[in-house]
């Protein structure tokens, strides 16, 4: 056994310190290159030799699989806030992530805000092929806004020669008479119907202040306050969550045209993508609800969803 024990960690120095082949270590000691690769498993399966992996991500992988664990979704992708701008970076790895995703003739669902609007504009699907990119949600009175939902899906169709289906209605309509003609309209009712047919949907978090994009839509600050206090800590698409990330306030969302909770249940892939302390309870809330499959977000982020647990 003791002689055993030399050869193998002779193998071992002239393999690992020496980078010499199994070929070349078993010409120099005369055994066979079978046998060198056996007492080389041997080796490592009995802690002769450690082999350490160095990884820089690891403390994000950490972050990354407590949040999965947590909340239940499929993946999580934390990015490093303090490596370049976080939008690029998020760009970057939807871009990966779509590319598995995606198969001929995918639809994909295509939500509001200035996050959403920073990666449209820089997201290359690698193997996306007939791709149809379908705005999740009306328009806004003042066009000047770039990130509605409709410019981020013409982003996404544009640069990924994709079709871009959008809708050709405000985003609020407080008329229900007004409403319910709009969406039998036949430029809009198929769009509607798409929602319950999506294979991926891209959808960012509001946060319910007047601050926010929300209160640059046509709601007004009343309406915004109202939904505050009765509860709503984030919207995701047209519809209003509370921090337990249940559905509320659905008498107040009938003004809304677009996609709500129920299709996004639906939808196999949903991928949230949103960022910022000031937005961790609106992202919890969202992930409470059930709807996500894959979380990007950055580190400094993934931390405060975290925060009080063990």
């Amino acid at each position: 056994m003791k002689d055993k024990l030399k050869l193998i960690i002779e193998i071992c120095k002239l393999y690992y310190y020496e980078n010499l082949s199994q070929e070349k270590i078993a010409r120099k000691l005369y055994i066979s290159r079978s046998q060198v690769s056996r007492l080389l498993n041997y080796a490592r399966k009995n802690n002769i030799v450690s082999i350490t992996v160095k990884d820089p991500f690891k403390k994000f992988n950490d972050l990354e699989e407590k949040i999965v664990k947590k909340f239940n979704i499929k993946c999580c992708v934390v990015v490093d806030s303090s490596k370049e701008e976080v939008s690029k970076l998020i760009s970057s790895e939807l871009s990966l992530l779509l590319s598995k995703l995606v198969k001929v003739g995918s639809k994909i669902g295509v939500g509001a805000g200035t996050t959403i609007e920073k990666v449209s504009r820089n997201t290359s699907i690698y193997r996306g092929v007939d791709l149809t990119f379908v705005s999740l949600l009306g328009g806004v009175i003042n066009q000047g806004n770039k990130w509605n939902a409709n410019n981020n899906c013409d982003n996404f169709s544009s640069l990924n020669n994709g079709k871009s289906i959008i809708i050709n209605a405000p985003l609020v309509v407080r008329s229900s008479i007004l409403k319910d003609e709009l969406l039998k309209d036949v430029s809009i009712k198929p769009i509607i119907e798409l929602y319950e047919n999506l294979d991926i949907s891209i959808v960012g978090v509001g946060e319910i202040t007047k601050e926010s994009t929300l209160g640059k839509t046509d709601m007004t600050k009343k309406e915004i306050s109202d939904a505050n206090e009765m509860g709503a800590k984030a919207i995701v698409c047209s519809s209003f969550l509370n921090e337990d990330g249940k559905e509320i306030l659905l008498d107040k969302t009938e003004m809304f045209i677009g996609a709500k909770l129920k299709h996004l249940a639906k939808c196999p892939n949903v991928i949230t993508i949103s960022y910022g302390k000031n937005k961790v309870s609106s992202i919890k809330a969202v992930l409470k609800s059930g709807v996500t499959d894959y979380l990007i977000t950055d580190n400094k982020t993934a931390i405060k969803l975290l925060e009080g647990d063990e």
